[in-house]
């Protein structure tokens, strides 16, 4: 018995020996790069392609088994341009040895250097990867798919445990020639950096360099993953998302961008992504959240995005810059373009709020926005305040229309028009509280669009309408004055243009405004008006008449004349880039008090006519009476 063991032993003994022997030993004896003919032979022969290796290539066996190669580069197909298709400047892997052997497999580095990789694509479509797919060797099929363990709920075969020390990428690049449609995309600097991680565990950074056409810029990720591989359930803490771009493609440029996530939760089993809290910065847009993805082939979006402060003056360079005087008139409007139909599968719902939304020199404030998907169908009902006012809309979008269709119905109440104007005119021209109720619809989604298929109609309510520092009779009496060459009687200052109320109905026909009933009536004045408003022609074509409804006497020397109920107009007519400060129709005015004179003296002497004619044909009867 001692026999065998002396002999067991010995034995153990000498293959121990041989191991550490053929472990120290064969490394130095055997150089693979002898073998760079046969590898680069192997490749060609599978690929079609040259393989060079100019670097040096080395091995190790203990206590890590693994590879250290240089320089090497796979060529481009012929019919492509003279670059190679694939090259690296270092490579190197690691696994340790005696972990082959243990219940956990340990990966020492993963580094790759310099890798880059050229992609083509020609005119006619074809690409220098084409090849290489079509030498892909098919899977055989199967009659039966064998189940997952996350399906069956068992495995036979245990799953080996897996760490790893590190995997680097340095200064990668992938560049896409694509001639069709000659763009150029480039991603270059790319850097990924992941470890240590287990097979639970993963940490993760990632940063690269982009170049698309008219848009360029830097983007970095970092995260760490907590994997549950069973239960497909995947944690990620702390991500954090960032992309610096610029271009001419970006309503804004520079742009900064960055998304944070304490927790994201990743369940593929039960079909759902969930981040509890978020912040997103877009520019100088900073905004909170949360928001749930379920059920991934029919999805279900629940959200909530909260936004301090919505400034659109940032965003609309381009608007801000257009020209005044550019022709804004189309008399062929271009087809719509086909816009995009929303799934019928999608389902969301959420709430935006924005505390302050600007926009050029207009503020609103607790905009509150309900958002409903559905059956390919949007609806939004927001809220908000304006200058004191508060606005209630319910917004319907058909997206399967194309091109999509809008019903908009709106309701705002209690809006301050002083301080309204005074944002648009820098003047504190007018107090009053306005009501607006507005029904439209309109097709389209660019603005254009929206306001040449806009119809509908509106209803305008003003109480209390006053004109702050302008007496309206004054004015119009200066006018008269001044078309007769007279000078003006002195104003009284004291007077001020106040109407208990002012009203109007409006029909919108494609972009078109038309009114016909405004009225604004106190005991002493009246103000009518009707004309249109041409959203597409960015013009305006109206009249309003003011009339006296008690006496107003101007005196023209020996003549006093009564304005009481001769009306005044006063056309505002132009476009709205140049229109002119309205001037009352005097002229017009004075004709009609001269025709008004000339009747009157028509009627005095027909008048006299008649009295004569009866005075004279009653003597002429006295006459014949006393014959």
């Amino acid at each position: 018995m001692k026999k065998i063991f002396k002999i067991i032993l010995y034995s153990l003994l000498s293959l121990l020996v041989l191991v550490i022997v053929a472990i120290v030993v064969l490394p130095r004896i055997i150089d693979p790069n002898d073998y760079k003919p046969q590898i680069m032979s192997l490749v060609k022969k599978h690929t079609g392609r040259d393989l060079t290796i100019n670097g040096d290539i080395k091995l190790a066996v203990f206590p890590w088994l693994g590879f250290d190669i240089g320089a090497m580069q796979l060529s481009n197909t012929a019919n492509f341009k003279d670059q190679n298709f694939i090259s690296i400047e270092h490579a190197k892997a690691q696994i340790r040895l005696l972990s082959l052997f243990a219940d956990e497999l340990q990966i020492g580095e993963l580094e790759l250097l310099g890798l880059k990789i050229n992609l083509q694509t020609d005119p006619a479509g074809k690409n220098n990867w084409d090849e290489l797919v079509a030498k892909t060797p098919a899977q055989p099929a199967t009659a039966t798919t064998p189940a997952t363990p996350a399906q069956s709920g068992t495995s036979s075969t245990p799953v080996k445990k897996i760490r790893v020390e590190n995997i680097q990428i340095h200064d990668a690049t992938l560049r896409w020639d694509n001639q069709i449609n000659h763009q150029l995309i480039e991603l270059s600097h790319l850097t990924l950096q992941a470890g240590p991680f287990s097979r639970d565990h993963l940490p993760l950074q990632l940063s690269l360099d982009f170049a698309l056409p008219q848009l360029q810029g830097k983007l970095q990720l970092t995260t760490a993953a907590d994997i549950d591989l069973a239960k497909q359930h995947y944690v990620l803490s702390d991500f954090n998302f960032q992309v610096d771009a610029a271009g001419k493609s970006l309503p804004l440029s520079p742009l900064h961008t960055q998304l944070t996530i304490p927790t994201l939760v990743v369940d593929t089993l039960q079909q759902q992504i969930q981040a509890n809290a978020f912040a997103l910065q877009v520019g100088e847009l900073h905004s909170n959240g949360q928001i749930t993805l379920s059920q991934f082939a029919k999805p279900q979006i629940r959200f909530g995005l909260d936004i301090a402060t919505v400034d659109l003056n940032t965003w609309l360079p381009a608007a801000e810059a257009k020209s005044a005087t550019a022709a804004t008139v189309t008399t062929k409007p271009a087809a719509a373009a086909a816009t995009p139909v929303l799934p019928a599968t999608l389902d969301v719902q959420g709430t935006i709020t924005i505390a302050t939304l600007k926009y050029r020199q207009y503020q609103a404030n607790k905009l509150n926005v309900p958002v409903l998907i559905k059956n390919s169908r949007v609806q939004l009902q927001p809220t908000l305040n304006l200058y004191e006012g508060e606005l209630h809309g319910d917004w319907q979008i058909n997206t399967q229309a194309q091109p999509l269709r809008w019903q908009l119905h709106n309701e705002l109440r209690g809006l301050a028009l002083g301080p309204l104007v005074q944002a648009v005119v820098n003047k504190d021209l007018i107090h009053a509280k306005a009501e607006v109720v507005a029904d439209l619809t309109s097709e389209g989604l660019d603005p254009d669009a929206l306001q040449r298929h806009l119809n509908g109609t509106a209803r305008l309510q003003l109480d209390k309408t006053q004109l702050v520092n302008f007496d309206l009779r004054n004015w119009l009496v200066g006018g008269f004055y001044d078309r007769l060459h007279k000078p003006r009687p002195v104003a009284d200052n004291t007077e001020r243009t106040v109407f208990d109320t002012l009203s109007a109905s409006l029909t919108i026909a494609n972009g078109v405004i038309n009114n016909r009933d405004l009225l604004a009536a106190t005991s002493k004045n009246q103000l009518t008006g009707s004309g249109q408003v041409d959203l597409i022609a960015q013009s305006i074509d109206y009249t309003l008449n003011y009339t006296h409804k008690i006496p107003l006497v101007v005196s023209l020397g020996d003549n006093d004349i009564d304005l009481k109920d001769q009306f005044i107009a006063i056309p505002i007519r132009g476009p709205w880039s140049n229109i002119a400060t309205p001037k009352p129709d005097i002229t017009g005015l004075v004709k009609r008090l001269q025709q008004h004179a000339l009747e009157n003296k028509k009627t005095e002497a027909k008048q006299k006519v008649e009295k004569k004619i009866e005075t004279e044909g009653k003597k002429f009867l006295q006459k014949f009476l006393n014959r």
